[in-house]
Formats: structure tokens, sequence, C-alpha cells
């Protein structure tokens, strides 16, 4: 039954968040990749922000469980990809995902470096919670 399906589904979910967050942990703790991400910012040309790096941080509560996933990307990238990738993380299609930061629904356009804090929570749609009761 649905019911069913969904507790499998968040398990699923919880159980891939718990590992990406120990390969995350092992990760920022590292100082040669604190180096190699700091390291363009030695540099004062124009061009220095290009290949800067930036994290987002995607919430969703899902039957009472607050599911969570740091994307990393360029700056000056949209934040449309990492959309993609955190609908897919989560097992939904992204259309019936609503997307906001600061309460600020997202089109996808914006660029990942101007998001306020890096924070996104996500939602489903309206629609689709009226199709699912």
């Amino acid at each position: 039954d649905t019911n069913s399906e969904m507790k499998s589904t968040t398990e699923t979910i919880d159980a891939r968040q718990e590992a990406e967050q120990h390969e995350d942990s092992e990760q920022d703790l590292h100082p040669n990749i604190i180096l190699q991400e700091l390291s363009s910012w030695k540099t004062t040309s124009p061009d220095a922000f290009k290949n800067a790096y930036c994290r987002l941080y995607y919430e969703m509560e899902i039957s009472g469980h607050m599911l969570k996933k740091t994307i990393k990307t360029l700056m000056s990238s949209s934040v449309e990809k990492s959309m993609h990738s955190f609908s897919t993380h989560v097992c939904h299609n992204i259309g019936d995902l609503e997307f906001k930061s600061n309460d600020i629904v997202l089109s996808g356009e914006e660029l990942a470096g101007s998001i306020d804090q890096g924070l996104i929570n996500v939602s489903v749609r309206d629609f689709m919670r009226k199709r699912m009761t």
C-alpha cells in the first residue's frame, strides 16, 4: 500500500543520506581540500570567482522525516542542476516539488551563489498533496 511504499522510500533515503553525510564530513575536515577550495581566492582577477564553489543545503519534510542533502556547485551555476539532483535523491519529479529560499519560490535560473546562506526549503506542490490524499 501507499503508506508502506512511502515508509520504504523514506528509509532508503535516510540510509543514503547517512552515507553521504559521512562522506561529506570526512571531506570537509581534510586540510588539503580546504586549501584547494581557497586557492582561487588568492588571485585578484575578475575571473577568480568563476571557479569558486558553494554548497546548497536542501531540506524537505516527508511523512514527519526531515530529509537533507548538501550539494556542492559552482557559485556561477544556476541552481537548476542541483534541484534535479535533489528531486532524484527524494524520488520525486522536479515538477512536483516547490523550491524556496527565504520564502521566495525559485525558478531554477538563480545563480547558486545568490542563495541566502545556501538554504533551500523544498515541499511537494499543493496539487500533488491533493492528488496523494
